[in-house]
C-alpha cells in the first residue's frame, strides 16, 4: 500500500470528506432521529469514498481513507465513538473488497456501494442486538415495525418486508456507486492531466 504523494494527498482530502459527512450529516441525521439513517449516512459516504478511488487506483486506498474518516469521528461531540468507528471499517473493508474482486469497473462500483449500503442493518442487529444489549429480538421487533409502518404490510409478511429493504438498500447504495464511478471518472479527465 505504498503511495505517491498526489495518491496520499486524494487519500487525504476523500477521507476527510468522509470523515466530515460523518460526523456533520451524521449528528444531524442523529438528532432529527431520521429512519435508516445509517444506510443514507453510508450511501453518501460511500460515494465519497468510491469517487475518491477514482483517483487512486492503490489497492488498501479505501481502507487508508476509512481510517482517516475514523480518526476525525473520534473527535465528533456526544454519543458512542467505538461503534460508529466499528462502522466505518466495516464499510471500507466491503468496498475495498469488492473492488479488489470487481476491479476498477462500473459493475463492481454498482456492486461496492450497494453491498455497503445493504450492510447497514445486519450492523444495526448484530451490534444493537448482540453487542450492546444482547437482545436481538428487541431489535429486529424495532426494525420490523419500521418496516411495516413505512410498507403497510403487516408484521407476518416479515421475509417480504424484509426482501423490499434489502432490495431497496442495494439499489441506494447502487446508485451511489454508479454516481461516484461517473463523477470520478469526469472530474479526472477533465481536471487531471
Amino acid at each position: 500500500m505504498r503511495n505517491e504523494p498526489r495518491e496520499f494527498a486524494y487519500i487525504v482530502v476523500f477521507g476527510t470528506i468522509w470523515g466530515l459527512v460523518e460526523i456533520g450529516l451524521g449528528s444531524l441525521l442523529h438528532t432529527l432521529n431520521v429512519p435508516l439513517k445509517g444506510s443514507i449516512l453510508t450511501a453518501l459516504t460511500a460515494g465519497v469514498a468510491l469517487t475518491g478511488r477514482t483517483f487512486v487506483p492503490t489497492r488498501g486506498s479505501l481502507l487508508q481513507m476509512g481510517l482517516i474518516a475514523a480518526f476525525l469521528k473520534i473527535f465528533s461531540f456526544g454519543g458512542s465513538i467505538a461503534l460508529p468507528l466499528l462502522g466505518i471499517m466495516e464499510e471500507a473493508l466491503i468496498l475495498e473488497g469488492t473492488l479488489i474482486v470487481g476491479g476498477l469497473t462500473l459493475p463492481a462500483y454498482i456492486a461496492a456501494g450497494g453491498l455497503a449500503v445493504l450492510w447497514t442493518p445486519v450492523h444495526f442487529l448484530f451490534v444493537n442486538g448482540i453487542l450492546i444489549t444482547g437482545k436481538f429480538h428487541l431489535y429486529y421487533d424495532l426494525l420490523l415495525g419500521l418496516l411495516s409502518g413505512v410498507t403497510g404490510l403487516g408484521r407476518e409478511k416479515a421475509g417480504l418486508l424484509f426482501l423490499l429493504l434489502a432490495l431497496f438498500l442495494f439499489l441506494i447504495g447502487a446508485l451511489a456507486g454508479a454516481l461516484a464511478w461517473h463523477l470520478g471518472r469526469d472530474i479526472r479527465r477533465s481536471a487531471l492531466p
